[in-house]
């Protein structure tokens, strides 16, 4: 049974997905991984330095030019259909997750070494059974399983960052959030200043 929603890349053959010296279209989304060396990216008229433990995602949107890389370089490249992410399970609000997920690894993102290990790790096992040949009743299920702690892995990086934003944010800051969030959750039912006031003592 061959499965073809996803496939994952190494430095031997990512260029069958990353077109090299010249701009293009990605056909689908991928996350690519620098385990070790660098690549120089080019996402629309920003250029990306990518070096070890670096995180990009590859978006179908945008035009992409890979301008060089080093002769050493390890990668592992997971390149994936939309329609098979929207049928996944998961347990968090996913438009939420998926943009925040877009604008965070768009712009590319340096895990610590036990974190980008991890991933990695999770990478290498979902090569193995995308690529198996074996029959496997659950082979699907496996690999759907490998994918979604994937984008859990991503959605953590994500929340760690947005707490360590927020204590970094001042009393002010964080008071003006709080409101914003409290609005945009009450808007429909309470029009009233005194509620808002209320709330925010």
């Amino acid at each position: 049974m061959s499965f073809t929603a996803a496939k994952v890349y190494s430095e031997l053959n990512f260029s069958e997905h990353l077109v090299i010296g010249h701009p293009y279209y990605p056909s689908r989304p991928a996350f690519l991984l620098v385990r070790r060396g660098w690549i120089k990216v080019k996402e629309q008229i920003h250029t990306h330095d990518l070096g070890p433990y670096s995180i990009i995602l590859i978006d179908s949107n945008s035009v992409y030019e890979i301008l060089d890389f080093s002769p050493n370089i390890k990668v592992i490249l997971i390149a994936y259909d939309r329609d098979f992410v929207e049928q996944l399970n998961f347990k968090f609000n996913r438009l939420k997750a998926y943009s925040g997920i877009r604008s965070k690894f768009k712009n590319s993102y340096v895990a610590d070494k036990e974190e980008f290990t991890s991933i990695w790790k999770n990478l290498e096992n979902l090569k193995y059974y995308i690529e198996s040949e074996e029959t496997n009743e659950y082979l699907i299920e496996v690999i759907e399983t490998f994918f979604t702690a994937l984008i859990y892995q991503f959605g953590n990086i994500i929340n760690r960052n947005r707490r360590l934003s927020k204590d970094l944010m001042s009393r002010s800051q964080e008071i003006v959030l709080d409101f914003i969030k409290l609005v945009s959750n009450q808007y429909l039912e309470e029009k009233s200043v005194d509620f808002y006031a209320q709330k925010m003592m």
